[in-house]
């Protein structure tokens, strides 16, 4: 995590399984707290830019939740047929 937030503040790109990892069938799955971290510590997009609600550790899994349902519509609205 700290080389991502490195590359992130330095204006790079990362790339982040919000799941924790690729996952084998297609869908939303169970998020990591990851993406919430991240999003809290640097600037985080997905998809069109929202702000997380809540910006302290303790919050990690609202925002998670919140980065959840956000890639879910993405989701359901590009890939799902």
């Amino acid at each position: 995590m700290r080389k991502a937030i490195k590359i992130l503040k330095d204006g790079g790109v990362v790339g982040v399984y919000p799941e924790g990892k690729l996952m084998p069938k297609p869908g939303v799955h169970k998020f990591e707290k990851g993406a919430a971290f991240l999003a809290r510590k640097t600037v985080v997009a997905f998809g069109e830019p929202f702000l997380i609600e809540a910006p302290s550790k303790d919050d990690d899994e609202k925002n998670t939740e919140q980065i959840r349902q956000k890639i879910s519509e993405l989701y359901y609205r590009h890939c799902a047929h």
